[in-house]
């Protein structure tokens, strides 16, 4: 029971490590980065999806409006895409609507780059730059080291485009504090949360932590920022409901988590808290916080399942790779 998935999340500092050294270049030279780019359209499913939000958010208050989660189907052979990079991901590198999103965009003349922990997928072969996360086989279903991958992959793509603010020695603090997270104990929760919440680059952990429940239990689950689940959603809650909050260390913005905790204990709802200022300072770049966040949930999940008797390597109908 859970060993498939404890084996991929034990993996992580190892792999995260020969990833922040292989990806030397991301700091010393961008071939795939031009100042002149008019747009940087993301295209993923799933996971892939939802990390791909932390590029957006990393990037918004900077150069607004210049990053944009795109879907897949949306790019068309009529588009004229100069001066357009694509990031194209895929764990698998066979979801067949990312691979052909991927070879319309080079044929619209965008410059395409793809993230993938198979090199020699149909997807590599439909990129002028890749990324190879190569992390050796995924063994469970849900995805936990190629979520974590490809959401370092993208902060270090963020570095870049803000114009390379977080430093070397700060990326090499993440497989430590990783390794630190892993063995504590989250304890879990006691039973599957009906929300997750959080705000800013918080919030795509928030919509991957949702996944991960939804697919691993079959309870549906949703994230959600803070402020939009007081903007109407809150009047969903139920008293037997329980809320998991994600708060990362440097959250200073005003409203958001304070307001949420106030308004479910006004309510008398149980709420539990993934804080990254546990394993990191305030003054430890959020973007990079995020990264522990997202590793703390993975845990939350897993422990939330041993908890509750459920196996997160039990077959739930779902594969490795899904046909869309």
């Amino acid at each position: 029971m859970t060993q498939n998935i404890v084996t991929d999340l034990n993996e992580q500092p190892a792999l995260m490590n020969d990833l922040i050294s292989a990806l030397t270049e991301f700091s010393t030279g961008t071939p795939w980065w031009d100042e002149n780019y008019k747009r940087v359209l993301v295209i993923a499913r799933g996971s892939s999806a939802r990390v791909g939000e932390l590029l957006v958010r990393s990037v918004a208050k900077s150069h607004p409006g210049l990053v944009t989660s795109f879907s897949p189907t949306d790019i068309t052979a009529d588009q004229d895409l100069r001066n357009v990079l694509v990031i194209a991901i895929s764990q698998s590198g066979s979801t067949d609507e990312v691979v052909r999103a991927a070879a319309l965009a080079q044929q619209n003349h965008a410059y395409v780059m793809a993230i993938t922990n198979d090199p020699q997928s149909q997807l590599a072969k439909h990129c002028d730059y890749l990324v190879n996360l190569n992390l050796g086989p995924e063994r469970a279903v849900p995805a936990t080291k190629t979520v974590t991958a490809t959401a370092l992959v993208l902060l270090m793509i963020a570095n870049v485009i803000n114009g390379q603010k977080i430093g070397s020695k700060q990326w090499l603090l993440l497989p430590d504090l990783i390794q630190k997270v892993l063995k504590s104990k989250s304890n879990g929760l006691a039973q599957i949360p009906a929300f997750v919440l959080s705000r800013g680059v918080g919030t795509p952990i928030a919509m991957e932590a949702a996944l991960k429940f939804t697919e691993i239990t079959k309870v549906p689950v949703v994230a959600l920022s803070a402020n939009d689940f007081l903007h109407g959603t809150t009047a969903a809650l139920q008293p037997s409901d329980e809320v998991l909050l994600i708060s990362l260390a440097d959250d200073d913005l005003p409203g958001g988590l304070d307001l949420v905790k106030k308004h479910l204990e006004a309510k008398a709802i149980n709420w539990h808290v993934i804080d990254s200022s546990m394993f990191c300072n305030s003054d430890f770049p959020s973007s990079l916080q995020a990264i522990i966040s997202l590793v703390q949930v993975q845990v939350c999940v897993l422990e939330t399942c041993i908890n509750l008797g459920i196996d997160p390597d039990q077959d739930v109908g779902l594969t490795k790779i899904t046909k869309t």
